[in-house]
């Protein structure tokens, strides 16, 4: 994928696949070595780093564990992940802060809102947000890009741990 395009024209898929392959090239992994270290069959990672099919932010999370790569950098636009990284995100860790995150960002910008209230921000039913608040639902990456942009945000942002603020 060509870094040159403008970020409209541009996938969030095609980013994680273009930032994915980048960190495979780098730390001179095979595509099949990517898929044993993240428990993924060969057929869905070649899907995926080809960009016909998007990924779970469960499954995301598992390629960023295999690669030592925070999960944020590999969706983010404007930069490449660092090929010297230790960051360690589970399935868990990343439910938690996707759902911490959307709490925090939500607040900031609306005050003290329900689900159904952010559902309309964001563009979703509200039993879809509930589960996302709620760290049920493995959410696909291509829908994280809606989501960032009702919460004034960007997809990267949303994964990226918050610092914790003093009270």
């Amino acid at each position: 994928m060509d870094r040159d395009l403008p970020a409209s024209t541009t996938t969030l898929r095609e980013v994680f696949a273009s930032n994915v392959e980048h960190c495979v090239r780098g730390r001179g992994l095979g595509r099949a070595r990517l898929a044993r270290l993240a428990g993924l069959s060969r057929s869905h990672t070649q899907a995926v780093l080809t960009a016909r099919r998007s990924v779970g932010i469960d499954r995301a999370a598992r390629v960023a564990w295999a690669l030592e790569a925070p999960c944020a950098d590999l969706v983010d636009r404007d930069v490449r992940p660092p090929l010297t990284c230790m960051s360690r995100d589970t399935p868990e860790d990343l439910r938690w802060v996707l759902a911490a995150n959307i709490r925090a960002l939500a607040l900031e910008a609306h005050g003290e809102i329900c689900v159904a209230t952010l559902a309309k921000i964001v563009g979703w039913h509200r039993s879809r947000v509930y589960g996302v608040l709620k760290r049920e639902v493995d959410l696909s990456i291509d829908k994280l890009e809606p989501l960032a942009k009702g919460l004034g945000t960007t997809p990267a942002g949303l994964l990226r741990p918050r610092p914790e603020r003093s009270r």
